[in-house]
């Protein structure tokens, strides 16, 4: 009975890959194969591909996190709303981060860090374009940090794009970072949802109002504060994405309102439940409550500088006084882990 519940688990675990490029279709029927179900690998397989998304439709998003003086121009984003806007749908970053927290190369091809990791050669993806058919270059790279920087930046990721050091281009599809110190984790500065890739024009300057992205969708309207409406992009690079005809992003703040709207069939899919709540409004015939691990964290801090929390056996009984689990079944309503 065990060994069939883990046999069962590998080969949902394998469909999942597949479905999700993870593995080629070569190496799931050679591990399905493996599992002794080498006859009905290629019906698996069909199975797999007949699940796969379909282009087609209207998907409708109730988000909130939206104020009237949003704007499309990534270095003013903070919340909800334009972070899945700006990030998720109009534009990419060079890098992003997957499902498993690993930084993996998005519209950068390839990076390649030097020993010490201060210098770091960036490869672009070739074939890119922008909404508007102009192809990505090392140009847009460069105009896109540095509208972070310098003495009058107001951008929220300006220490951010300070900490990249030098750039230079070498040729169109390549960008050398010349960092002040080694930074192993430099990929993860060039996944910030404020880093986001825009066009240049001949001066080297960006006009982010016009929304001109190279993600899977292109923007037909933007009422700041209120709704959004965006058309599939037929260019997009990732294959298999961006695969509605249309997506309409409404903003609707109030977490109980947004949860109303999802339950009435006004919207398809919403954002940041309410934890009290939540586990009702899963009840609800066709309403699905999806989680995943994030990055958010509460911790305790405390100015180790100033007395009393300069003596450790205080820091030491504060921490062992506070109830974890409690914490996380009572405040997050379960939906969370222990670090």
């Amino acid at each position: 009975m065990k060994e069939k519940e883990n046999m069962d688990k590998e080969l949902s675990s394998l469909k999942k890959k597949v479905s999700l490029g993870e593995i080629s279709r070569r190496d799931f029927i050679t591990r399905v194969s493996a599992l002794g179900f080498a006859a009905s690998a290629p019906l698996l397989l069909s199975e797999v591909a007949q699940a796969a998304p379909k282009r087609g439709g209207v998907y409708r998003m109730g988000l909130g996190g939206a104020n009237t003086g949003d704007s499309l121009d990534p270095a003013t984003n903070g919340d909800t709303f334009m972070i899945n806007m700006n990030q998720g749908a109009v534009r990419n970053a060079l890098i992003e981060v997957n499902h498993k927290g690993q930084a993996i190369p998005e519209l950068a091809e390839s990076l390649e860090p030097s020993a010490d990791a201060k210098r770091w050669v960036v490869r672009l993806r070739r074939g890119v374009e922008f909404h508007s058919g102009k192809s990505l270059d090392a140009d847009d790279v460069i105009a896109s940090i540095e509208h972070h920087r310098g003495k009058d930046s107001t951008s929220a990721a300006k220490s951010v794009a300070e900490s990249m050091g030098k750039m230079k281009k070498d040729g169109s599809q390549t960008v050398i970072f010349e960092l002040d110190g080694g930074n192993a984790d430099f990929p993860y500065l060039l996944s910030d949802y404020h880093v986001l890739i825009g066009a240049a024009d001949s001066s080297g300057k960006i006009d982010w109002a016009k929304g001109d992205g190279t993600g899977p969708y292109s923007v037909k309207s933007f009422d700041p504060g209120v709704r959004s409406h965006l058309m599939r992009n037929p260019n997009y690079f990732k294959s298999g994405e961006g695969n509605f005809d249309e997506v309409r992003m409404t903003a609707i703040n109030d977490t109980a309102a947004r949860m109303n709207a999802l339950a009435t069939g006004q919207v398809d899919a919403i954002a940041r439940c309410d934890l009290k709540t939540v586990a009702l409004l899963g009840r609800k015939p066709g309403v699905k409550i999806l989680q995943t691990s994030g990055t958010k964290h509460f911790t305790y801090p405390m100015d180790v500088r100033e007395a009393p929390f300069n003596n450790n056996d205080v820091r030491m009984a504060l921490k062992y006084g506070i109830d974890r689990k409690a914490f996380i079944n009572t405040v997050l309503r379960g939906y969370g882990t222990l670090g």
